[in-house]
């Protein structure tokens, strides 16, 4: 999905890739997928866990019979991408209030006017580049600005480097190309026709890692926890895959043993299947297709919206598709009909990020399933009511669960 920004009202949402869009889009998307590589999310590990650990060490130490759990997600996902985009300590589990949580939450923060711009950048880009609307506000762009421009000045004046996101972006800036980690070889993506990042460039591609690895990851997490909390089988299956595999690695962790938690991973899907993080997608035909077995033709030109919840809710695809079932994600259960599952897209413009993605998600689960039983609260709307304002599918009000301790492996 993307949309057209006038460079001249918003330079730096039309540099970032979600938005871009024909050759320039090509070249940026080459230059920036290796560093979304097996090995670079493998570097990241160690970022991420940090923030789990934190986040874990939070949750024993903090202890509620009601847990509005959208909140904390939030925080632990704003403390991981801080942490993996920007290489900045965010700890904002103890310190809500933090600068970082506070700007990430006003970047999805819609009232009337904006939520008006917004509708006019998406539906009518004609009236948003006449008034020069912004998807986001002044002062926002301009946090996010500083903030990177200020941590690459340190590092180009002390030397120090970090295994992040933003420092892959600094080598893509200086050299036009990745290095080589231990697992992969060195990274030729330099491009084609002397694309060259600018450091407003590095601002957008980290602002919209920001954006995307934030509240799509939050949203799951919580998604996730709501349904469990109805499921207690599952939660006994999650468990039982947890134990074996620490116990098979020495109650350690690994980037490897992690590949393990394959209940995790048929959670995770499930859920993205009933609550993908976009709703609909939208493409441009880029030329004339007649759909099969129909009178239908699409021209070149015609911009399409597809509702992925409703092909991953449809019984057609799924059978029962309103009950929460991970196993139906099992190897004996592949999924028969070619983009019937598609939470991050599909194509060429599927999400760059999405390994990414599921490894703040799977050891989000793993923080919590190993030390606590989810519960439901009667303070939880379900099913829960979406929020038509938000760019994302997030819940209308807060979701809430109950967490009793059970179990330490």
């Amino acid at each position: 999905m993307f949309v057209q920004i006038d460079p001249e009202a918003d330079p730096m949402q039309s540099r970032n890739l979600f938005n871009m869009s024909g050759q320039y889009w090509k070249e940026m998307r080459s230059m920036l997928s290796p560093t979304f590589s097996s090995g670079k999310i493998k570097a990241l590990f160690p970022l991420v866990q940090e923030c789990a650990t934190s986040f874990e060490n939070y949750m024993l130490s903090n202890k509620s019979q009601d847990i509005n759990i959208k909140d904390l997600l939030a925080r632990f996902t704003t403390n991981v991408i801080g942490s993996c985009a920007f290489g900045i300590t965010v700890n904002s589990l103890e310190n809500p209030e933090d600068k970082f949580r506070q700007m990430g939450r006003k970047l999805f923060e819609v009232d009337f006017v904006q939520g008006f711009k917004n509708s006019c950048i998406f539906f009518q880009p004609q009236i948003a580049n006449i008034f020069k609307f912004r998807v986001f506000s002044e002062e926002l762009t301009n946090f996010f600005r500083n903030l990177v421009h200020e941590i690459m000045d340190k590092r180009a004046k002390s030397g120090n480097t970090r295994k992040d996101f933003l420092q892959l972006l600094i080598q893509l800036k200086e050299k036009g190309k990745l290095g080589s980690t231990d697992d992969e070889p060195n990274e030729n993506n330099e491009s084609s026709i002397g694309l060259k990042l600018t450091d407003d460039d590095i601002v957008a591609q980290a602002l919209v890692f920001f954006i995307g690895g934030f509240e799509s990851t939050s949203m799951t997490l919580t998604y996730t926890l709501m349904e469990l909390a109805r499921n207690p089988e599952a939660q006994r299956k999650a468990r039982a895959n947890i134990k074996e595999v620490l116990q098979r690695h020495d109650g350690i962790l690994s980037f490897q043993s992690m590949q393990e938690l394959t209940y995790l991973d048929k959670i995770a899907n499930e859920t993205l299947r009933m609550y993908p993080p976009l709703a609909v997608i939208n493409r441009i035909c880029t030329k004339q297709y007649k759909i099969p077995n129909t009178n239908v033709t699409l021209e070149k030109g015609t911009a399409i919206a597809i509702s992925v919840k409703g092909i991953q809710n449809d019984p057609q695809y799924f059978e029962d598709p309103e009950t929460f079932n991970p196993d139906r994600f099992s190897d004996e259960n592949p999924v028969k009909t070619k983009c019937a599952f598609m939470p991050f897209g599909e194509g060429p413009r599927q999400c760059i990020g999405m390994r990414f993605a599921k490894m703040p998600l799977k050891l989000g689960l793993f923080s919590i399933l190993r030390h606590f039983e989810v519960l439901q609260s009667p303070n939880t709307v379900y099913p829960p009511e979406f929020d038509p304002r938000q760019f994302f599918l997030a819940s209308k009000h807060d979701i809430y669960v109950q967490l009793r301790e059970c179990c330490d492996y």
